[in-house]
């Protein structure tokens, strides 16, 4: 009775925001509110109302592009961002939210460009060094995204998803030592990166270090991640190992 009673409040909440005649100042606080719980149905309805009174606020655009996103509307996303940069060329993080749709899209010259854009425009911002690290990633291009997660990192050292994915790129490059280090320092900063477990536990099958690779692997397995399926074909493997050591 209780849950129902609160779901009643939200929607009520809900419904009388719209019915009021708001301010721009207004309909921007409390889209905020809306977007910081995760009602972004609620957030684009009064950014809508925002825009309808003032079309000149790039903040209006971008924060309307990124609930547009977190509900996965893309083109809708794209358009809102684009219109943010209109207003503002220098908006670093709307270039770097188009770059990270067009990496979604596998359009991953453009997305470098974003984050080269987002860069110019803001030079502390070690989320666009990784994002376009990344995106250089998947076009082939390693140097590059060592590069850009070292820039990364010297701006933020305990960037979590930057060991990860420089680790990444040693471990492609066959330096399993070192991505190795780059995995555990990862989970020293974000414990919950089961993509680093992975890639570790790989790392220690090639390094033959049979116990840690089974640890590793075991996690993923567990977690029932995208990577499952993988880990338990390579953790098939590792116990075979295992075994053979003990049967000798």
């Amino acid at each position: 009775m209780k849950k129902f009673i609160i779901l009643l409040f939200f929607i009520f909440i809900s419904v009388n925001i719209f019915a009021q005649e708001l301010t721009p100042v207004e309909c921007l606080a409390r889209a905020d509110t809306a977007m910081r719980y995760g009602r972004f149905v609620d957030a684009i309805k009064l950014l809508d109302k925002y825009v309808e009174m003032s079309d000149k606020n790039p903040d209006v655009f971008f924060k309307r592009g990124l609930s547009y996103y977190s509900l996965f509307k893309f083109p809708e996303a794209t358009k809102d961002f684009n219109a943010a940069i209109a207003l503002d060329s220098t908006y670093a993080m709307a270039y770097n939210m188009l770059g990270l749709i067009n990496m979604r899209n596998n359009l991953n010259t453009q997305a470098i460009n974003n984050f080269s854009k987002a860069i110019k425009s803001k030079v502390f911002f070690p989320e666009a060094y990784n994002n376009r690290g990344y995106a250089y990633y998947l076009s082939g291009d390693n140097e590059n995204a060592m590069d850009d997660f070292n820039k990364a990192l010297e701006q933020n050292p305990n960037y979590a998803e930057a060991f990860l994915y420089r680790g990444i790129v040693r471990y492609a490059n066959g330096d399993f030592d070192i991505s190795v280090q780059d995995f555990t320092k990862a989970l020293n900063n974000n414990k919950n990166l089961v993509e680093a477990y992975f890639y570790r536990g790989m790392a220690y099958k090639f390094l033959e270090k049979w116990v840690n690779a089974k640890q590793d692997l075991e996690y993923v397995v567990k977690s029932g991640s995208k990577y499952n399926k993988d880990a338990k074909i390579f953790l098939d493997e590792v116990n075979k190992k295992i075994n053979e050591q003990k049967n000798k």
